[in-house]
């Protein structure tokens, strides 16, 4: 389908490998969606006319760096069990990447603020990662585990990475009990 196709070898860190594939960007914006998450068909009718609205609405000192979205978690069944947000729509400048090996974070490299335009209410990205079934079979609640010991190893004072930690030791807590569902 005429994609271009880059390599990047595993070494635990998916800022490490976001950023390498922004590298390799070339549009002005990219959207950012890993294997297991997905916007349905009426956001992703959404995001050129809010992108327009961005670029002929804000004067360039102005123009925000990112878009906001909704996160929806789905479970084995397919219900919601939480949401949040994240920025996964964002501008292809040399100063924004991402930081944190795990539960990564867009930031500015140069220190200044990042602008974000919220469309939580208008977008919705699907996450389908956090089900007992993908845990089973991709051995992911493991990786994450050493990851996020790696990440607070690194920054004891990273109160985020302590959170995600204990989460992920609970569900391995309740993975091993029978017939029971993961929640977050």
């Amino acid at each position: 389908m005429g994609a271009t196709v880059f390599l990047f070898p595993w070494i635990d860190d998916f800022s490490a490998a976001k950023n390498f594939a922004i590298s390799k960007a070339k549009g002005d914006w990219i959207v950012f969606l890993d294997a297991d998450e997905y916007y349905d068909i009426d956001s992703t009718a959404k995001i050129i006319p809010i992108l327009l609205r961005i670029e002929n609405g804000f004067n360039n000192d102005l123009k925000p760096h990112t878009v906001r979205s909704s996160l929806v978690n789905l479970d084995d069944y397919g219900q919601v069990f939480s949401m949040g947000i994240q920025d996964r729509i964002f501008r292809n400048i040399s100063t924004l990447c991402y930081r944190n090996r795990i539960h990564e974070v867009l930031y500015n490299n140069d220190g200044s603020e990042v602008v974000v335009v919220d469309a939580s209410k208008e977008l919705t990205i699907y996450h389908t990662g956090y089900t007992k079934q993908v845990y089973k079979e991709s051995g992911k609640l493991e990786r994450n585990i050493r990851m996020l010991k790696y990440e607070v190893a690194e920054n004891v004072e990273d109160y985020n990475a302590w959170s995600y930690l204990g989460d992920a030791f609970l569900r391995l807590k309740d993975m091993m009990k029978p017939n029971r569902h993961i929640f977050m």
